[in-house]
């Protein structure tokens, strides 16, 4: 007997606050205020309104996870518990390192539950503070320095599509 991998595609959309607003609220307000405990006023702050977005829906158009960028501040990651462990935070993470990296932002920094400091390695972030306090809960500051994802992609070769060598079909045929 074999196991079945499921597998549901993921869709993550940058989006604003004025635009998502109850999204984006109901999934942080489940999982930090709810599941964690986080006071309500420390949840929700001045940072939103100008904050990047970004929100993860499935094929029925349900969001499942959202996560901001505030400057080079990733935050506010959350990704609802029936949906944990099928990446949907690794899709936004990726999301928000291929929009720092299109922007030009040579260094994201986030402060980790330290639950979860091993998820934000696999994506190359490294910790860079003691544990800390934050509304209750264990935390530690990390980096990761995107310049250095960028000079590696600046010393592979160029791809010439003239060096590629090429077959020249005159038809589609098959042999029967």
């Amino acid at each position: 007997m074999s196991d079945l991998l499921e597998f549901s595609p993921i869709r993550v959309e940058q989006t604003s606050w004025c635009r998502s607003h109850s999204a984006l609220t109901a999934i942080r307000h489940q999982v930090f205020v709810i599941e964690q405990g986080v006071p309500l006023e420390a949840e929700i702050d001045s940072d939103d309104p100008a904050a990047l977005h970004w929100l993860a829906l499935n094929t029925q158009a349900v969001p499942m996870g959202t996560a901001r960028l505030v400057g080079n501040r990733v935050g506010r990651m959350a990704v609802l518990s029936d949906y944990r462990g099928a990446g949907v935070g690794a899709s936004l993470l990726r999301a928000i390192i291929k929009h720092a990296n299109e922007a030009g932002i040579d260094t994201l920094v986030l402060d980790a539950q330290t639950h979860a400091l091993p998820f934000y390695e696999k994506f190359g972030f490294v910790v860079c503070s003691e544990e800390f306090d934050d509304v209750g809960i264990p935390h530690r500051a990390m980096r990761l320095h995107l310049s250095h994802r960028e000079q590696h992609r600046a010393s592979l070769p160029a791809t010439d599509t003239e060096l590629r060598p090429r077959t020249e079909l005159d038809s589609a045929q098959t042999d029967d």
